[in-house]
């Protein structure tokens, strides 16, 4: 089997799978038959999941590869991602914030999330660079597919206020 180790996964994953006799491809192409990550920001797990190549944690290549070891190892859907929230109503909040946590994502507060999930009432006053914010549908997209759904049709662009050019 090719496999492919992502690069959020530590450094002696390659070495201990080796040992057991694993192959790997670097860096993640088509012809890759399983990418071993731990984070669905890895930079190959949208690639993977668009070709229908499964995503497993490390803990899959520590023996040999069955379809069942795929199935026990499969990726969660939210593995390394935090997510806060912003406008809902407690019951909803905390079905989403359970359904995130039985998925691998944890909660966190805005300032240090990820993703940031607006629901219409929400309201978010500073957005860092490198946080996602994302309409409530993404995550009810993710949970009909069954793994992370890519955020870029769900974002919500926060609008910035522009200085005026001075004259």
């Amino acid at each position: 089997m090719r496999i492919t180790v992502g690069l959020s996964c530590p450094d002696t994953v390659i070495p201990s799978a080796r040992d057991l006799g694993h192959r790997f491809v670097h860096p993640f192409s088509p012809t890759s038959q399983l990418l071993v990550a731990t984070s669905v920001q890895d930079r190959a797990y949208r690639s993977a999941i668009s070709l229908g190549i499964p995503v497993v944690c490390p803990e899959a290549i520590e023996g040999e590869i069955t379809e069942d070891t795929i199935k026990r190892h499969r990726l969660s859907i939210f593995a390394g991602l935090r997510l806060a929230f912003s406008g809902f109503h407690a019951a909803e909040r905390n079905r989403l914030e359970n359904f995130i946590r039985e998925n691998g994502g944890s909660i966190t507060q805005m300032s240090e999330a990820s993703h940031i999930v607006l629901d219409p009432a929400g309201i978010v006053s500073h957005v860092k660079r490198d946080q996602k914010v994302v309409k409530p549908e993404w995550i009810r997209e993710c949970e009909d597919l069954g793994w992370c759904a890519n955020e870029k049709s769900f974002l919500i662009h926060p609008k910035l206020k522009r200085r005026s050019a001075m004259r």
